[in-house]
């Protein structure tokens, strides 16, 4: 569309000051919620898929994947399917692209635990082309591979739990803020990956700090998403307790060279108000 305005003024200004036109690259815009979608891999730039620091992220927006055409009939996947869904770069996974089988599963967003697949037919040995929406369960391997709430030092019904009761929405309300802060041109770039483990860590540090900022002192365990864990020294390979502080979305974004970081007007209200429901200033004074 358009627009009817006029510019003429503005745009002899920056002539008289000799100041050259800006290019603004809209290609890239940032996630917004509220938008599920659900992508065949081979539909997908592999390389927007990142595999770093324990997760999965596709532009931006932390992801799972899971194969939709799985050999499991209807039955089998409405009683309590095998095919599972992953969220990090586990030995399943591996073990998938090792076999030139990766390209069969899908990447998606949705957290409301519903999956859609194509039922496997076993008399005709075909897939069915039409769709059901069924429950699937979180692979063991990927919850090993971050340790979800401490899934490898638990037995028993423990760690049954952890599986069975696996929810979507609060793994990336806790674990999205581990990814926030990185535009993906860098997390690929070398040198400034984080450590294979940094899911299982940035988890232990908050949990550690009680899901508490270092900064403005605002509590984050009901909104565990606000939270994040910031390099000090801003080498993300570096993760020695010295270099690691628990900071809100909020207080990080004001912290040195993190001027990429995008808070959206939303976010910061819903910040200063857990920080003035807790008693706290609605602006820390640590970063005025």
């Amino acid at each position: 569309m358009k627009l009817g305005i006029d510019f003429s003024l503005l745009d002899n200004a920056r002539k008289s000051i000799g100041a050259q036109k800006a290019q603004i690259d809209l290609g890239r815009q940032p996630p917004r919620d509220g938008e599920p979608f659900t992508k065949t891999i081979s539909g997908v730039d592999l390389d927007d898929i990142i595999f770093n620091g324990g997760g999965i992220v596709y532009k931006d927006q932390q992801v799972l994947i899971y194969i939709e055409s799985p050999y499991e009939d209807e039955e089998s996947l409405f009683q309590k399917s095998k095919t599972r869904f992953h969220f990090s770069d586990c030995k399943t996974i591996e073990t998938m692209k090792s076999k030139k089988r990766f390209e069969r599963y899908v990447v998606t967003n949705e957290t409301n635990g519903a999956f859609r697949v194509f039922p496997y037919n076993w008399e005709t040995k075909t897939q069915k082309t039409e769709k059901i929406i069924c429950k699937l369960y979180p692979c063991k391997n990927c919850l090993k591979q971050i340790n979800y709430q401490d899934y490898n030092s638990v037995h028993g019904s423990l760690k049954f739990n952890i599986f069975e009761n696996f929810s979507i929405k609060d793994f990336f309300d806790e674990f999205s803020a581990i990814f926030r802060d990185l535009p993906t041109s860098i997390m690929s770039s070398h040198g400034q990956e984080y450590p294979s483990n940094w899911a299982s860590l940035s988890s232990s540090v908050r949990r550690l700090k009680k899901w508490a900022c270092d900064c403005c002192q605002a509590k984050f365990d009901d909104n565990k998403k606000f939270l994040h864990v910031h390099h000090i020294n801003g080498i993300r390979s570096d993760c020695s307790s010295n270099n690691l502080r628990c900071l809100c979305l909020l207080c990080h974004s004001k912290q040195p060279k993190h001027g990429h970081m995008r808070v959206g007007q939303v976010e910061e209200n819903e910040i200063k108000t857990i920080r003035t429901d807790q008693g706290l200033p609605k602006n820390c004074s640590n970063c005025a």
